[in-house]
């Protein structure tokens, strides 16, 4: 994944090592991708530019601008 700090928008990768996991994928004119992460939900900010959520069926990553990580953590205690 690129670095948050070269890249103009957010991106993101999603990893979901069984197509069971996966519930819907469509890319028709614009893309929709839903699924189940399942249980056991953790939540982590890597190196204060990465949102990391993992389940046990997945992985849903996201970069973040240099910051933003402060700003998710105080609304969140919020």
């Amino acid at each position: 994944m690129a670095k948050a700090n070269t890249v103009k928008g957010h991106s993101f990768s999603i990893e979901m090592p069984s197509r069971n996991s996966i519930n819907s994928l469509s890319i028709n004119g614009g893309s929709t991708i839903e699924g189940d992460l399942g249980d056991n939900i953790s939540f982590e900010i890597i190196e204060g530019i990465l949102l990391q959520i993992s389940g046990e069926n997945g992985v849903f990553r996201l970069d973040l601008r240099e910051g933003e990580s402060d700003t998710l953590l105080r609304s969140l205690k919020s």
